[in-house]
C-alpha cells in the first residue's frame, strides 16, 4: 500500500507547495487536494493555475491521488430544494474536470444527506468563514427513500462523465444517516453499475455505528481508495476523531481485511491539524502509517 496524506493534515502556514514538499519529506508518497472557497484551488481556477499545481507535484515528486472539495458540504444531491440538487450536480462536474487536468485519477463525492448531526463548520477552521445563512445538511431532514431515488440518479447521470474524462467519482461514507451500513454502500454502488463511482472508504467514519472490517470484506474491489484516522469509543461527536493509533479502531483487523481483499492502493490519513501546532498531525500521522504497514508486511514474510 502506499502513504497519502491529506491537504488538511499540512501545515495551514504553508502554500499548496509547501505542503507538498513537507508531505515529501515526511515519506508521504501521495496528497488528496481540496476545492475550497478561497485558496489557491478553487472551482473557477483556470487551466494555466491547475498547470502550475500539476507542475508542482510533478517537481515535487508526490502524486495527487484524489481531489476532494469542501463544498460538497454546502449542497446536496438529496436535498429538497432542485436548485441545490443542480448546483451539487454542476460543482461535481467541474472537479471532476479539475482532476482529470491535475492528472489524478479520483474525485471524492458526498452521496448526499437525510440530515447531519453536526454542521459543517464543526469539521474543519475553514469552514468557519461561512455565513450563517449559508447551507448546512444537519438543517434538513430528507425521507430516506426520496434521497436514496435522488442520490442514485444523480450519480447514474454524473457516470458516463466521469468516463468520459477519466476519473473515478469516489463516493464517501459521511456522518449524513444515509447508506449507513456496507450491504446497502455495496447494493448502492453495484445499482449505479459503472468502474467510474467506486467507493472511497473512510475507516474511522464507520467505528461509531459499525466495524470497519467488516466494512471492507462486504465492499471489496468495489472499494477504490480508503481514508485512514481514528475514533475514540464513548464519543458521540466529531470530537471523537484522534489521531492514528490514539483510539479503538481495531487496526490489526482493518490491515488484515485490506489484505484479505487484496486492496494494494493508496491508503490516505485524513486528520485534522493541530492549529496551535500546524506540524504536528501530519508528522504523527507519517509515523503511524510507517508502523502499520511495516507490520503488515512483516505479517506477510
Amino acid at each position: 500500500m502506499k502513504k497519502g496524506i491529506h491537504y488538511w493534515a499540512l501545515p495551514h502556514t504553508l502554500n499548496l507547495r509547501k505542503k507538498m514538499e513537507f508531505a515529501k519529506r515526511l515519506g508521504f508518497e501521495g496528497i488528496e487536494l481540496v476545492i475550497v472557497e478561497k485558496g489557491e484551488l478553487q472551482l473557477d481556477c483556470r487551466k494555466e493555475e491547475l498547470m502550475t499545481i500539476r507542475q508542482a507535484a510533478k517537481e515535487t515528486g508526490i502524486e495527487i491521488i484524489s481531489v476532494s472539495s469542501s463544498l460538497n458540504w454546502k449542497c446536496s444531491f438529496t436535498s429538497d430544494d432542485a436548485q441545490m440538487r443542480k448546483k451539487a450536480g454542476e460543482m461535481l462536474r467541474k472537479q471532476l474536470y479539475i482532476a482529470a487536468e491535475l492528472n489524478s485519477e479520483v474525485a471524492l463525492a458526498l452521496p448526499g444527506f437525510v440530515t447531519a448531526d453536526f454542521i459543517s463548520d464543526e469539521i474543519h477552521p475553514s469552514f468557519r468563514t461561512h455565513e450563517e445563512e449559508d447551507y448546512h445538511p444537519g438543517l434538513e431532514i430528507i425521507d430516506y427513500n426520496t434521497a436514496y431515488e435522488r442520490s442514485l440518479r444523480a450519480f447514474e447521470e454524473i457516470a458516463p462523465i466521469a468516463e468520459r474524462v477519466g476519473v473515478t467519482v469516489g463516493i464517501e461514507n459521511v456522518w449524513n444517516h444515509f447508506l449507513m451500513s456496507p450491504l446497502e454502500m455495496r447494493q448502492f454502488i453495484d445499482e449505479i453499475g459503472s468502474s467510474y463511482v467506486q467507493v472511497y472508504f473512510d475507516i474511522g467514519n464507520v467505528q461509531p455505528s459499525g466495524y470497519p472490517e467488516q466494512w471492507i470484506r462486504i465492499l471489496g474491489s468495489r472499494i477504490k481508495r480508503v481514508h485512514i484516522k481514528d475514533f475514540r469509543k464513548g464519543c458521540s461527536s466529531v470530537q471523537g476523531f484522534v489521531n492514528l493509533l490514539s483510539g479503538d479502531i481495531d487496526f490489526v483487523k482493518v490491515m488484515q481485511a485490506l489484505h484479505e481483499i487484496g486492496y494494494n492502493g493508496w491508503i490516505t490519513a485524513e486528520v485534522n491539524e493541530k492549529w496551535d501546532y500546524p506540524e504536528f498531525a501530519a508528522k504523527a500521522s507519517a509515523l503511524a502509517l510507517e508502523q502499520l504497514l511495516e507490520e503488515r508486511s512483516n505479517s506477510n514474510v
